[in-house]
């Protein structure tokens, strides 16, 4: 046996592939590795999000009673499989049921909602003529 028992010999143009295969999964790696910090902020984003989105909408369901606000509750999870939990990533969702409950008043509640919202973000909140509930959560994502 030889000084390199495992030696071998591969053609030239299977070596420039393999170096070509290289440098393709490092760029991979690399963009994949760039684009963790943005999804890591997005995540604490979220996070620090989704816990004052839920105090905006029971503070605004709570004008109607807390026993009125549990039954709201219940009734978008039967109905509509929306849970509290889920308000940040289901906005058409409770914007649906919000509508399916109050008919033209739910939008009254939206605007509630996201003004309290922002209120506890410390931003000023002006709803144009055009404002959109579900557009401005789903906005939140970016």
């Amino acid at each position: 046996m030889g000084l390199y028992p495992s030696l071998v010999v591969i053609p030239l143009e299977t070596e420039m592939y393999l170096n070509r295969l290289s440098l393709a999964l490092i760029k991979c790696a690399s963009a994949s590795m760039a684009a963790m910090p943005q999804t890591e902020l997005m995540v604490a984003q979220r996070a620090k999000i989704a816990p004052k989105l839920i105090q905006a909408v029971d503070e605004t369901l709570e004008m109607f009673g807390r026993k009125a606000k549990s039954q709201v509750y219940d009734y978008l999870e039967k109905r509509f499989g929306l849970r509290r939990d889920e308000i940040l990533d289901k906005p058409e969702t409770l914007s649906k049921g919000l509508r399916s409950l109050f008919g033209s008043a739910s939008r009254l509640i939206e605007l509630n909602i996201v003004k309290k919202f922002n209120n506890k973000l410390g931003i000023r909140f002006q709803p144009s003529e055009t404002f959109n509930f579900v557009d401005y959560i789903t906005s939140l994502e970016t």
